[in-house]
């Protein structure tokens, strides 16, 4: 006889992140980004052109963080070309 119990899994997710240098360090945080989007994107109801403005708001509190002024965030906002990231 059984209890009909039914064992969900946990929502709880362990992500390790270790990058070995700058440069990997950004495309490991890109990837991760890219995924977190694609998995709102599919499970959710993400606007594409909401997520973004989202990733723009995220890279300036970065900015803040790391000590850039809004000059040096803005030059470098504006250095970044679509062109180099389109698949």
């Amino acid at each position: 006889m059984s209890d009909n119990i039914i064992d969900f899994p946990s929502k709880e997710m362990h992500i390790e992140f270790t990058p070995e240098d700058f440069e990997g360090e950004v495309e490991d945080i890109a990837v991760f980004v890219q995924c977190l989007l694609n998995g709102l994107y599919v499970t959710g109801d993400m606007n594409w052109e909401a997520g973004v403005h989202a990733c723009f708001m995220a890279a300036s509190h970065c900015a803040i963080n790391a000590g850039y002024t809004a000059e040096e965030f803005n030059r470098v906002a504006a250095s970044v070309r679509a062109e180099e990231y389109a698949e």
